[in-house]
């Protein structure tokens, strides 16, 4: 419990400046404006009082009055952790952090208020604990404190600046290819994105016989892949094969970047024979992607007849790139090819035909592409 002493007895013009040699008082707190006396009365202006908990000092500068109560007015005089203020006089040489932190203040050193400034090691010189305010680039990883670069893309100058080595700058150089060929990297790639697209499938065809009702299914779409590949990997050059969209019923073409990148084509959509009842048909699975980063490509879909004089034939599938070939659907009397495909790699959708004796042909798949994206040290 804490007692608040009446200090109604003391005066504010109390305690001018003192003329016995100061005594520091200790106690395990701060003190406060209740903290007028000792064990020999009140304290006197410039009376010195440490905290032996957190080890920081005040110093007694005055006291005021209010309602005929005296506060007491300490001051802090220093703080834990606060860095002191030096003065390194001209003619000095300053120097940057050492491996442990250190500034070593070099020169003559002139005692201020008749205080001396305390030595380390050699005359005139101190050593002085700091951090760092900011990391500084080295190419050195063992300097604490710094950044270091692992990689001999980086070089390191005088003044810490970082900078890639051969250049500053990457441009980028963006080659579609939708043909086979051969890749051959341009000078100073330092790494290339290949996307690689397989060839649709084919719509399913339609055929009637004495029947007057047949519909295909939609073809699937390539697979898709991706990857990152450094020069080195590259190497001087890879062959580049693109599947092509493929007809009616059948599977598109696989696309390759060497043997990086292999992605399958869409398989054709179905046909079926001629029907006069409720009938569905499957559509084509779609290409497999890249086996290290990729996707399948979408399936066909189903192409139906409903049995109320309704043909809807499938929708090709679609593709990472877009849609496949929009569906047909036949109400009345007629006939009608599948639609080609929309987008690269997307399959073709299927027949549809609502008459005896006639033949249709599904949409054709689109095909595939191979894309890549170079990335040039200037």
């Amino acid at each position: 419990m804490t007692f608040v002493i009446p200090n109604n007895n003391y005066s504010a013009g109390t305690g001018t400046n003192s003329t016995s040699p100061f005594v520091e008082v200790f106690f395990p707190r701060d003190p406060t404006a209740y903290d007028i006396y000792g064990p020999t009365g009140q304290y006197q202006i410039q009376q010195k009082w440490w905290n032996t908990v957190s080890n920081v000092e005040w110093i007694l500068i005055g006291y005021s009055s209010f309602n005929n109560q005296v506060s007491a007015v300490w001051h802090l005089v220093s703080a834990a952790g606060v860095p002191e203020s030096f003065v390194v006089q001209s003619g000095t040489s300053p120097v940057t952090p050492n491996n442990s932190h250190q500034i070593i203040f070099n020169g003559s050193y002139t005692a201020a208020m008749g205080v001396p400034v305390q030595t380390v090691g050699s005359l005139n010189t101190m050593d002085l604990a700091v951090q760092l305010a900011s990391a500084q680039a080295s190419s050195n990883p063992i300097n604490a404190g710094l950044c270091s670069f692992n990689s001999n893309n980086f070089s390191v100058d005088s003044n810490g600046y970082v900078q890639l080595v051969g250049g500053s700058n990457f441009s980028i150089n963006f080659i579609p290819i939708y043909s086979n060929q051969t890749y051959t990297p341009s000078a100073g790639m330092v790494y290339v994105m290949v996307q690689v697209l397989g060839g649709g499938g084919g719509g399913g065809g339609a055929v009637t016989g004495a029947e007057s009702f047949a519909v295909g299914s939609g073809g699937g779409a390539g697979g898709y892949g991706y990857g990152v590949f450094s020069a080195s990997t590259i190497g001087s050059s890879q062959a580049v094969t693109v599947g092509a969209g493929a007809s009616s019923g059948l599977t598109g073409g696989t696309s390759t970047f060497g043997s990086l990148i292999v992605c399958a084509g869409g398989v054709g959509g179905a046909a079926s024979a001629s029907v006069n009842s409720i009938t569905c048909v499957a559509g084509g699975a779609g290409g497999s992607g890249s086996t290290t980063q990729g996707t399948p490509g979408g399936a066909g879909f189903t192409g139906q007849f409903s049995g109320d004089g309704i043909v809807v034939s499938g929708q090709g599938g679609s593709s990472f790139f877009g849609g496949g070939g929009a569906s047909v659907c036949l109400t009345e009397f007629g006939q009608s090819d599948g639609n080609n495909a929309e987008s690269l790699g997307g399959g073709g959708s299927g027949a549809a035909v609502f008459n005896p004796l006639q033949t249709q042909s599904g949409g054709a798949g689109a095909g595939g592409v191979v894309f890549i994206t170079e990335y040039i040290l200037v």
